[in-house]
């Protein structure tokens, strides 16, 4: 074989050598690239997992911050409604019997009905409290309503006292004068069954004693009765009926109810207000 031949077989020998390293090393730089393609995608996609659960923590806490924020200004709310509610019925209360002396029976009868209104209000208010909780609040909401109704009932029954022994005096000078002797009769019985009363040792209500009321009580509350039955419908106003237990020391045991009732209202009130701050506080400090 001449050296042309032997060249050429060499040639092809280097050659069929060449081709498959240079496939393997395709091969190892394609592996190498493969698994460094992963390893990038695997650390973005960890990087993209960890920003997402990131941006949800902030979007998760900025919702409940918000919403805490939101449930602090509804029970605030809720909690000043109801006190404010509260003072209505009180305030109403009052009026009525401030105004009791003075006013006829029309607008007495009107503000009756702004009291029984601001009573209602009360209720919604103290339900409200309820609903929006908590327990320890809402318990002390419920003791603040009947603390107010206790004390509004009081001063409705002094209005109703007042109102009626008012109502009578001016009977007794404005009635033509076949009427304004029958309610002078009236105003005469009252004072001699209050003068009995009175000369009794007993300060309570002798209608509520076990071994009965004394004899002259008795007598006297009959002539009351009497004169009651003489009055032509359409003097006295309907509170006039009240006029009997007044003189069973009604007024001093009302004003005795409505001392102790407001003096509980009084206490309820400042315990929900402590109450109530420790909660709003509590909750803006620790959304």
């Amino acid at each position: 074989m001449d050296l042309q031949g032997i060249g050429a077989i060499a040639a092809a020998v280097v050659a069929a050598i060449a081709v498959p390293a240079a496939l393997l090393a395709g091969r190892w730089q394609m592996r190498a690239a493969l698994r460094t393609a992963e390893e990038t995608g695997r650390t973005g996609i960890a990087q993209a997992e960890a920003t997402y659960r990131a941006a949800l923590d902030t979007v998760r806490a900025e919702a409940s911050v918000t919403h805490l924020q939101w449930r602090r200004g509804v029970r605030r709310e809720a909690y000043t409604s109801f006190l404010l509610a509260s003072q209505r019925v009180t305030e109403a209360a009052q009026r009525l019997r401030n105004e009791c002396f003075d006013l006829p029976t029309a607008d007495m009868d009107t503000l009756r009905d702004e009291l029984r209104g601001a009573a209602r209000a009360l209720r919604e208010a103290a339900l409200i409290v309820s609903l929006e909780g908590p327990d320890n609040i809402a318990d002390i909401a419920n003791r603040i309503r009947e603390g107010t109704y206790n004390v509004a009932d009081a001063l409705s029954h002094e209005a109703d006292l007042l109102e009626a022994w008012g109502s009578l005096e001016r009977a007794c000078q404005d009635e033509e004068q076949s009427a304004r002797a029958v309610v002078r009769g009236l105003r005469d019985a009252l004072l001699q069954l209050r003068a009995r009363v009175q000369e009794d040792s007993f300060r309570g209500d002798h209608r509520a004693l076990a071994d009965g009321v004394p004899a002259a009580i008795t007598e006297a509350r009959n002539a009351v009765r009497r004169a009651f039955a003489a009055i032509p419908p359409g003097i006295l106003p309907r509170s006039a009926r009240t006029l009997e237990d007044m003189q069973f020391n009604g007024l001093s045991r009302v004003l005795s109810t409505y001392s102790d009732a407001s003096g509980d209202l009084t206490a309820a009130r400042d315990d929900f207000i402590s109450a109530a701050r420790i909660e709003l506080e509590g909750a803006h400090r620790n959304p």
